[in-house]
């Protein structure tokens, strides 16, 4: 049985992921939005690094 080719797929990513997006905040933003305490409960879960 003869191999097919691999074809070649490519991923445009046009929206930052959730830990991207947590990473554009700095620490100041989180601070004063209000999102410290949902990323610290995320981090304690498991759930952000």
């Amino acid at each position: 049985m003869a191999k097919k080719p691999k074809k070649e797929v490519e991923q445009e990513v046009e929206e930052p992921s959730e830990k991207q997006e947590v990473a554009l905040f700095s620490e100041e933003d989180l601070e004063n939005s209000g999102l410290r305490e949902l990323v610290d409960k995320g981090k304690e879960q498991g759930f952000l690094t």
